[in-house]
């Protein structure tokens, strides 16, 4: 208990020094005596796949996604740079499993197999916080390429998770937290993310990121599992 207890704490520190790093880094790179300046936005994105594997095969079609603010500071005026991004953001996880199970009726004349599917979908709501850093490749006022990655913390805010058994018809409800936290004492997780996209007009963003889960977020079937959120964004920078 202490041990975790020191681990949320260790975060929550690691998270404020990156905002404060970002918020207060000096802007002492100058080009021709003038300070880049920092740009506010909106952001928005979906993900429509099991956000808690790699494995692209499993059943999809449930759309997740996110909105929020971000901020970009670049570190020099040059049309090439460097630049810290860090985002706030409402973000929602979506997960669907299926399975089927086979047991033996010891109790009946003859011993037969029985099998049952179940069913699982829990959704997820989290204030998802990345801090990267990135470079910028200008090619001229319409078009621009960036990069860049870092690690990011996500607090669980509310869910619910819903599972349906074959047997009697049966399902239930449950808040998704109350899960992760009979399991791991907590919901709060983090990780690494990175992006890759183009800015048009030096205020529309357009991308994709990943972000993958270094914590673990819920225990099942004796293997943890950990979040991984591919996601398709668009920005718009004042």
């Amino acid at each position: 208990m202490k041990s975790k207890r020191l681990t949320k704490q260790l975060v929550g520190i690691l998270l404020l020094s990156f905002i404060l790093t970002l918020s207060s880094l000096p802007l002492a790179a100058q080009d021709n005596g003038n300070k880049p300046k920092a740009h506010w936005g909106i952001t928005a994105g979906v993900n429509g796949y099991n956000a808690h594997t790699l494995n692209l095969s499993d059943d999809r079609g449930r759309w997740g996604g996110h909105l929020g603010v971000k901020l970009e500071k670049p570190l020099s005026t040059s049309p090439n740079h460097w630049y810290l991004d860090g985002e706030a953001k409402l973000l929602l996880l979506r997960t669907h499993e299926q399975g089927v199970y086979y047991f033996n009726d010891f109790l009946s004349e003859h011993t037969t197999i029985h099998n049952y599917a179940s069913d699982t979908k829990m959704d997820a709501y989290y204030l998802h916080i990345p801090i990267h850093a990135g470079y910028k490749w200008t090619f001229n006022d319409r078009f621009a390429l960036f990069v860049d990655a870092g690690p990011y913390v996500a607090m669980g805010l509310f869910g619910k998770t819903k599972y349906t058994e074959s047997i009697n018809g049966g399902a239930s409800t449950e808040s998704s937290y109350d899960t992760f936290k009979h399991h791991l004492n907590r919901n709060l997780e983090w990780g690494v993310g990175m992006k890759l996209g183009v800015e048009l007009y030096k205020h529309y963003q357009l991308g994709v990121s990943y972000d993958y889960g270094i914590s673990r977020i819920h225990y099942a079937q004796h293997a943890y599992d950990r979040n991984a959120n591919l996601t398709f964004f668009i920005s718009y920078m004042f």
